[in-house]
C-alpha cells in the first residue's frame, strides 16, 4: 500500500456522512411526503364513491352517506376528516331530497398536516395543502 492512500483512507466515509443528510431531507422525504400524498388522495376518491353511491340509495340522506365515508377513511386508518359535503344538483342538500335522475355529489377533504408520515416542521412540501376528492353520481 503506497503511503497516500493510507492518508485517503476513511475519506469516504466522512464524505459519505456530509453528504448523507443533504440527500436525506433534499431526495428522500419529499419522495416520502408526496407518495403520501398521492396515496391519501386516492383514499379519499375511494370514500368520495363509497359516499356518493350510499347517497344515490333511495331514503338515504347526509347522515349515511357520512357515516360511509367516515367507516371508509378509518378503515384506511385516516381519521380528522373535514366535515363531508353533499350536493344535489350543484347545491347543498340533503341527499333524500333528490329525485330519480337527479346529480348528487360527495366531497371529502382533509388537511394533508392530518395525515402526514412525517413531524409538522418537515411537511415543507405539502404539509399546509388540503387533500380533496369529489364524485358525481345519479340518483336511483
Amino acid at each position: 500500500m503506497s503511503h497516500r492512500h493510507n492518508l485517503r483512507r476513511g475519506a469516504a466515509a466522512v464524505e459519505f456522512a456530509l453528504v448523507a443528510p443533504v440527500f436525506l431531507f433534499a431526495i428522500i422525504m419529499p419522495m416520502i411526503e408526496f407518495g403520501r400524498a398521492i396515496m391519501v388522495a386516492n383514499i379519499l376518491d375511494a370514500a368520495a364513491e363509497v359516499g356518493c353511491r350510499t347517497g344515490t340509495l333511495p331514503g338515504c340522506d347526509n347522515s349515511a352517506v357520512a357515516t360511509a365515508v367516515t367507516n371508509n377513511l378509518a378503515a384506511q386508518g385516516i381519521s380528522n376528516a373535514n366535515p363531508v359535503v353533499v350536493k344535489v344538483n350543484g347545491a347543498v342538500a340533503n341527499a333524500n331530497t333528490a329525485q330519480q335522475g337527479d346529480s348528487i355529489s360527495v366531497t371529502v377533504s382533509i388537511p394533508y398536516s392530518n395525515v402526514s408520515w412525517l413531524p409538522g416542521s418537515l411537511n415543507v412540501y405539502v404539509g399546509t395543502k388540503t387533500l380533496s376528492a369529489t364524485e358525481v353520481m345519479r340518483h336511483e
